[in-house]
């Protein structure tokens, strides 16, 4: 079975409520990795060298909710994905440069923007997000931490 029809069936189980959004996220980043490290492996055996880029997850464990707001990911002015400001997340967003634009944006109206420099784009990176129920968004204040 090829990608696509793998996807196409991780997509139809979170749709039918077969698996949480997580659980999606994490299925979907293994096959595309699992796809990548065999191209890699392939690559390196003909003898041509890749650098692998790094990469940045986004966790978030979600807050209590009357009802399941949702967060608009916009990653370098480009929208990445929506997840569940309930439930939480965690997304992987691979590091093509040495800086990152995040906009987080909650329900549609409270906007938070973040801006990550200096990173190293080897290297892997975990950004722990908080929510602010003072102001009714995602905190400015951010963790990162450079994964081993």
């Amino acid at each position: 079975m090829d990608k696509i029809q793998k996807l196409i069936q991780l997509k139809e189980l979170l749709d039918s409520g077969g698996i949480s959004e997580q659980e999606y996220g994490r299925l979907k980043n293994e096959l595309l990795s699992t796809d990548n490290d065999t191209k890699e492996s392939h690559n390196n055996t003909i003898g041509v060298e890749r650098t692998t880029n790094g990469s940045v997850t986004l966790s978030y464990p979600g807050v209590w909710l009357l009802f399941d707001a949702k967060i608009k990911i916009i990653i370098n002015k480009e929208l990445h994905s929506v997840q569940s400001a309930k439930k939480g997340f965690e997304v992987t967003i691979p590091l093509d440069s040495d800086s990152l634009d995040i906009e987080l944006v909650f329900m549609g109206i409270k906007s938070t923007k973040i801006q990550v420099t200096q990173l190293d784009k080897r290297k892997n990176y975990t950004i722990e997000l908080e929510y602010d129920s003072n102001w009714g968004k995602i905190s400015n204040e951010i963790n990162l931490i450079e994964n081993a």
